[in-house]
């Protein structure tokens, strides 16, 4: 499977190029080829040596200075890339909404022979704007569940969002000692006030009592900005600034605990890494942190902004009335990041799309074949193959009629029913009624099957909707309503 991993630019440093990393390192080791596909190269070179490979379809310096994006000429960019790379079998427009619309405009040329395209934000998509451009992929991935519901939210009731969360590498790191004396407090990230707000944990820190100190590893934007502020306050000489690491938990001998006081995060991954090491963390209640911080477990929460509570917490930890989470469970608490979890749920949601143009290739001249030939290649994807029905629909229903649909659906659902593949048979009997209210057959059969597994009352639903009811349709209500009396 060849899969283009397409967006606009990374910089290389930071979480969402550590996940391109692990991502495409993984899928590369499951036989798959992973093509990095950005407009220009990232400002850290290192970065380009941790990928498989990286190609570059658009070299328009100004993007990097003044931020525009010229999508028509993005979109040109990636579909020449296409013509002298080869197509790949599916597409991830990824990390912004607005690489919908760009592999969208780059692929539409080429028809029925369009690969699937799936959206994969890195953050909240208000974050970025453009969350419209989401209408331009085929199904999306939410590497959270907050992400997940605002996707849901934009985009149309039947399309696909499957949750994934990002990879961090759980096993191949070792717990950090804690300090013995002192509070240490340790920040990992960029210094980016905008976003990060470090103004806000340096206000609590400026009225905590007791022996702390703060290691920040990390620069940015802000850098000179919060030094300024430190000083202000008059914390500066608590503060320990290392500077930008490449790899920055192997300077780290020792911490108490990671503070996070971000406005947003789109995952949260440093929270993942501190964990990881036995590191209990503290961050604001925001989309991302709420999803891997569980209270007095692995660490806190505390809500947006809020100096008072964050100083109430840190305060806390210092006198000993609060302590610190025990550094097992703290690692224990993210395992289900574990690359290898996380690369085999990916792979088994791109393969059902590949395999799913591998079916249209087949089926191409459905006028050729049987229903019953159509029932047994659909039967085949589906049972055979693993394919979800709602992924396997959402795109055939782009290609054919609903009320065609609605009629392989009974089929098949009648299908599963015989070869008791009973866990296929509503869903498919469900879906092909959503294609077609009025189909009778569909509505008798979901009614008979419901009826046999006990369902009397739902069963009694579908069945008297059916407008022309036979002798067998009513003998079948009785029954149902014999049953309910008994």
């Amino acid at each position: 499977m060849v899969i283009d991993i397409v967006l606009g630019r990374a910089t290389g440093r930071g979480g969402l190029e550590k996940v391109l990393t692990q991502v495409s390192k993984g899928l590369k080791q499951k036989g798959h080829r992973v093509r990095i596909c950005q407009m220009s190269e990232p400002d850290h070179l290192d970065w380009v040596q941790t990928l498989p490979e990286i190609h570059y379809y658009e070299q328009l310096d100004k993007y990097k200075y003044e931020g525009n994006i010229d999508v028509f000429s993005l979109a040109l960019g990636y579909r020449e890339f296409i013509s002298i790379e080869g197509k790949p079998d599916i597409v991830l427009a990824t990390h912004t909404p607005i690489q919908s619309l760009i592999c969208r405009l780059a692929l539409e040329p080429l028809g029925e022979e369009c690969p699937p395209i799936i959206s994969w934000l890195h953050g909240p998509p208000e974050s970025y704007g453009g969350e419209k451009y989401l209408y331009y992929s085929d199904a999306h991935l939410a590497i959270s569940y907050n992400i997940y519901k605002k996707i849901e939210d934009i985009v149309d009731s039947d399309s696909i969002i499957h949750y994934i969360g990002n990879p961090v590498d759980i096993d191949n790191v070792e717990l950090i000692n804690r300090s013995t004396g002192s509070i240490e407090l340790l920040y990992v990230g960029r210094l980016d006030n905008t976003q990060k707000r470090l103004d806000i944990l340096f206000k609590a820190l400026s009225k905590v009592n007791g022996n702390w100190r703060l290691r920040i590893v990390g620069d940015g934007p802000h850098s000179n900005e919060l030094k300024f502020l430190a000083k202000q306050l008059d914390i500066e000489k608590k503060i320990i600034w290392d500077g930008w690491r490449e790899n920055p938990w192997n300077y780290i001998d020792e911490a108490s605990l990671l503070v996070l006081s971000s406005d947003f995060e789109g995952f949260g991954l440093v929270l993942v890494e501190a964990l990881s090491r036995g590191i209990p963390v503290l961050s604001t209640e925001c989309e991302g942190p709420d999803e891997i911080i569980k209270d007095g477990v692995n660490g806190w929460l505390y809500p947006i902004g809020d100096i008072e509570t964050l100083q109430y917490i840190l305060n806390g930890l210092i006198s000993g009335e609060i302590s610190l989470p025990d550094r097992i469970n703290c690692k224990e608490s993210v395992v289900h990041y574990r690359p290898e979890v996380v690369v085999n749920q990916l792979e088994e949601i791109l393969l059902n799309y590949t395999i799913i143009d591998d079916l249209f290739e087949k089926l191409k001249s459905f006028k050729g074949l049987t229903i019953e030939e159509i029932t047994t290649e659909l039967y085949e994807a589906l049972v055979s193959k693993k394919i979800n029905i709602d992924i396997l629909f959402s795109f055939v229903e782009k290609r054919y009629p609903k009320p065609l649909l609605s009629k392989w659906l009974t089929n098949l659902g009648v299908l599963f029913w015989e070869t008791e593949k009973f866990d296929f048979v509503i869903p498919a009997l469900k879906k092909a009624i959503d294609y077609s209210s009025n189909n009778e057959d569909a509505l008798f059969n979901l009614g008979f099957v419901l009826k046999s597994f006990g369902e009397s009352e739902l069963s009694n639903y579908y069945l008297n909707q059916i407008a022309n009811k036979t002798q067998e349709v009513i003998d079948l209500i009785k029954l149902s309503s014999i049953s309910e009396t008994d």
